[in-house]
């Protein structure tokens, strides 16, 4: 099953004492280890019997009080886990208790550690959020499965990791379960970020940093993200460019090399714009280098570090991706953000009346063709599988890379999404791969990927529907959950046809799907009852606006 949310970790920084019940306790434990390590607990009004300093004496007393002495950081680490369970059925089982549940690091099979559970909360996302818990604006490796969220019960299970388990890299869990017949989705490991100084056989031969920021920026990087970024856009010097606020959360900043021994700040930038299409169209890259005074560091503690973008905006962007990496560690981070354009929203208002007759033409078209017709291959980019654009109403696919020689559909939830897709239909012709197929914006592979769709949809005509999948390589259809199609496995064009019995209102759709070596093909279709095959197209089956009014309020 695909909703394995994956691990993030959570630093909460606490800045304000008086958030603590007991403050007197506080207060006095902070005044002893400062009194140990040689600080100022706090400042005292002179005494009329002190010493009198000397005029050079005093103005360096003044200027030292200028800036704080120090800044009263508590921070926790912890690592939260989501997890899925589902029955024999494949349905999700979320009537589950922490101590139905063992969590273990694992080092080098069968060697593994027991870790107790720290937290544990039943997430469900048709309820509104009860979660109070919200990371601080720091460090937090959130989870890339951004289809999988939302959309099923699931556990959120958190420990506290020891030393050994914070250290840099991959760290490999297992969770397992008291409770007989069911079955637990994962992600089966979780990164921490370098500490150390990054050595230069870390750095692939065949690639330079502009090579590894271009691939993060404009594609997905190869290192899961570590660092934490925010951004917003600023009204830029003229109108041919585009200015940006970016910031380095502050609990990051112990994944940028920067202490209060080293404040030498040393970062690349990655800027990647990307066409209303999805498609990679300029890429830049921008080294950051500078000292942080004592002060510049002590308000980056508090704030993050802070610094102003601005480019070039070359033809018509639709939105910006940022990818950062520090040049000491190695590590990274990205976030994406829309480009406003009026004139682009008119446009696209303007032209729903005019893709909605085409679609028609094309349904029309559809319902003529014979089953064979879907087998004839074509040459192309391989741009139909979806855009990385959010859609209102489209299916929602995570994408994952796979290894060589994966010969059946493997459960997802044991793969990193490396990105999103949407889309209102699955409409991807038998096709021969060419040098120019990819999924832009995601990846620049056309083999060895896989994506994983969620969509619902709404009937109003009950009766028996028909579907029919044509996939190359593995896919599999579900229907609220139940398997009504598969085709798993390494394969030519094959279709298949099932029937299922749709009572009106809201139904799931799920279709799993990976790609291997050679051509590929995914399409499903659906024929309504006293109706003909066409491609399912979830514009065609749209809850009525009534529906609509009532889900948004």
């Amino acid at each position: 099953m695909r909703f394995r949310f994956p691990s993030s970790f959570r630093w909460f920084c606490v800045r304000d004492v008086d958030r603590f019940k007991n403050a007197a306790k506080l207060r006095s434990t902070l005044m002893l280890l400062l009194a140990l390590i040689g600080l100022p607990a706090f400042s005292q009004p002179a005494s009329s019997s002190a010493p009198a300093h000397s005029q050079k004496q005093q103005q360096a007393s003044d200027a030292a009080q200028s800036e704080p002495q120090f800044i009263i950081r508590m921070t926790t680490r912890e690592v939260v886990i989501g997890v899925v369970a589902r029955d024999p059925q494949n349905h999700p089982v979320s009537d589950m208790k922490a101590s139905d549940f063992e969590l273990f690091i694992v080092r080098g099979w069968p060697l593994k550690s027991p870790r107790p559970i720290t937290g544990f909360q039943v997430v469900d996302p048709a309820l509104p959020s009860t979660n109070s818990n919200s990371p601080s604006g720091g460090f937090q490796n959130t989870s890339s499965e951004r289809c999988a969220i939302g959309k099923y019960p699931h556990y959120e299970i958190a420990f506290h990791p020891l030393p050994s388990d914070f250290t840099g890299g991959y760290h490999d869990i297992l969770i397992t379960s008291s409770r007989p017949k069911v079955k637990l989705s994962y992600r089966t490991s979780y990164y921490v970020g370098e500490t150390k100084t990054l050595s230069k056989s870390s750095i692939p031969v065949d690639m330079t940093v502009d090579d590894l920021l271009k691939q993060a920026a404009c594609y997905h990087s190869a290192t899961p993200p570590s660092i934490s970024l925010a951004a917003e856009p600023l009204q830029p010097d003229n109108a041919g460019s585009l200015r940006y606020q970016f910031i380095v959360h502050a609990d990051s900043l112990a994944f940028i090399s920067v202490s209060d021994q080293a404040r030498q700040l040393q970062l690349d930038v990655g800027i990647c714009t990307f066409d209303a299409d999805g498609i990679p169209l300029y890429f830049m890259h921008s080294p950051i280098e500078r000292e942080l005074t004592p002060l510049e560091y002590q308000r980056a503690l508090v704030h993050g570090f802070q610094k102003q973008l601005e480019f070039l905006k070359q033809g018509d962007p639709a939105s910006v991706r940022f990818a950062v990496r520090d040049r000491r560690t190695g590590n990274l981070g990205t976030i994406s953000l829309m480009i406003a354009n009026p004139a682009r929203s008119a446009e696209a208002n303007n032209q729903k009346e005019e893709a909605q007759k085409l679609r028609e033409s094309q349904a029309k078209e559809d319902r003529e063709k014979e089953a064979t017709d879907y087998h004839s291959t074509a040459s192309g980019p391989i741009r139909s599988f979806g855009t990385i654009f959010p859609q209102p109403g489209a299916m929602c696919g995570d994408v994952y890379e796979l290894p060589q020689g994966v010969r059946t559909l493997p459960d997802l939830w044991n793969f990193d999404s490396i990105g999103t897709l949407y889309t209102y239909q699955l409409n991807v012709r038998a096709q021969n791969l060419t040098p120019a197929s990819t999924i832009p914006g995601v990846t620049k592979s056309a083999q060895w990927f896989g994506i994983d769709y969620y969509g619902e949809f709404f009937i109003d005509a009950p009766g028996d529907y028909e579907f029919q999948l044509f996939s190359d390589d593995g896919a599999k259809v579900f229907i609220d959950e139940n398997l009504l199609i598969d085709l798993s496995g390494l394969h030519l064009v094959l279709d298949r046809e099932a029937t299922v019995h749709l009572s009106a209102g809201r139904h799931a759709l799920h279709l799993p799907y990976f790609q291997g070596p050679q051509g590929l093909a995914l399409m499903l279709l659906v024929k309504p009852p006293d109706g003909e095959y066409r491609v399912f197209d979830l514009r065609d089956f749209a809850p009525p606006a009534a529906a609509l009014e009532t889900t948004s309020n």
